[in-house]
């Protein structure tokens, strides 16, 4: 089921003619992540190859047979919002990808909390080991996580199962967002302009109401640490917009909603930084550091919205939506460093009415090979 929302009078645009990925390398070597782009390496294995058993064909993503964009900063669900707003076009968005960018968010302050506030989940940062020669390693990275052992209780919150939304994929990429940091981010100034034409929520009301559980259940996983907490203040009003908005998607407060993204009401935005609920997104750096309080947080006033201060987040902030976990991969006894990569990480062109006029953020992973960068050049022999 899908509920569509009509928040401005704008005519959708089409998208603009880009270059697509077209490969799983092509992909990975666009997104802001040095130790692939830098020093190459092999992929072994990603939701873009077939051939292995766990991960249905189905859900293979065959690049060539859809509008694969890259994102700029890594993170699917904030450049498809802002993409969406920017240039008139239509958005489509899962319960899939809203949890997706909570939990990325979620990963960053666990690992970026010196005092370790989430106890439940500390032992998922150590090393993996992925071993055999043809194995399935989407399977193995399902299992790694469960070996953590981690509570039934974070399990069930990290890892919803959205009947009829969640993919093999979206479940792979659950497992892999707590073990690991994201590595690096980008800064790009972005003209703001004025509005979304449409908005289709998909799933069903039960998954964007377990959103807002699932929030409210943060605080049992985060502790007491005050950002957490403020974070979750923040989140709370946005996650039941999504559900008002499943709900009445005509009334007054729904339209308000969507048109608050990503500016004030009066569009005043210099485009420097996000102001609006969509900074609820980009709460944390990509080393866990507060976008608010931290010594590179704007010092331009709020924007009060639910009779709450949102705060202007700097562009430069904004980190990915994806995490990379250092793994070990032994090939036939042949042992390399790999690295685990999975989060929202590319916007897909979707068709709307027949016309190529929409965005959907892309959930990806990949496994592959790092290796030593060099340091001097190489003699001959």
């Amino acid at each position: 089921m899908t509920v569509t929302i009509y928040p401005s009078d704008h005519k959708s645009e089409i998208v603009p003619d880009q270059i697509l990925c077209s490969t799983p390398e092509d992909l990975l070597m666009k997104l802001p992540i040095a130790d692939f782009r830098e020093v190459g390496g092999q992929i072994f294995q990603s939701c873009f190859h077939d051939g292995f058993p766990h991960f249905p064909q189905s859900e293979v993503i065959a690049l060539e047979e859809r509008g694969i964009v890259p994102s700029r900063r890594g993170n699917g669900f904030v450049d498809c919002l802002l993409e969406c707003y920017n240039g008139h076009h239509d958005l489509i968005i899962r319960p899939d990808d809203v949890w997706t960018a909570i939990a990325s968010q979620f990963s960053y302050f666990v690992n970026g909390t010196t005092t370790r506030q989430a106890d439940n989940v500390v032992h998922l940062v150590a090393n993996l080991n992925l071993g055999g020669k043809d194995v399935d390693y989407s399977q193995q990275i399902e299992q790694s996580e469960a070996q953590r052992k981690p509570s039934p209780e974070f399990q069930e919150w990290i890892k919803p199962k959205f009947e009829g939304s969640t993919t093999t994929n979206d479940e792979i990429v659950y497992s892999a967002l707590m073990l690991a940091t994201s590595s690096a981010s980008v800064s790009e100034a972005t003209p703001f302009r004025c509005g979304i034409p449409s908005v289709t929520l998909r799933g069903q009301l039960d998954h964007w109401q377990s959103i807002e559980r699932r929030v409210l259940d943060m605080e049992q996983f985060s502790g007491s640490n005050q950002e957490a907490l403020a974070w979750r203040q923040l989140l709370l009003p946005v996650v039941r917009g999504f559900v008002h908005s499943y709900t009445e998607p005509e009334s007054p407060d729904t339209l308000y909603f969507w048109r608050t993204i990503v500016n004030d009401v009066e569009n005043g935005s210099t485009g420097e930084t996000i102001a609006g609920w969509l900074s609820a997104f980009c709460y944390f750096d990509r080393h866990g550091k507060s976008n608010v309080t931290g010594p590179s947080a704007s010092d331009e006033p709020p924007v009060y919205l639910f009779d709450l201060p949102y705060p202007r987040i700097p562009l430069a902030n904004i980190s990915g939506a994806f995490v990379a976990h250092p793994a070990t991969v032994d090939r036939n006894g042949h042992v390399c460093d790999a690295k685990i990569l999975a989060g929202s990480v590319a916007k897909e062109i979707m068709q709307v009415n027949g016309r190529k006029t929409g965005y959907a953020p892309a959930n990806a992973w990949w496994v592959y090979e790092v290796r030593e960068r060099r340091t001097t050049p190489p003699r001959d022999i």
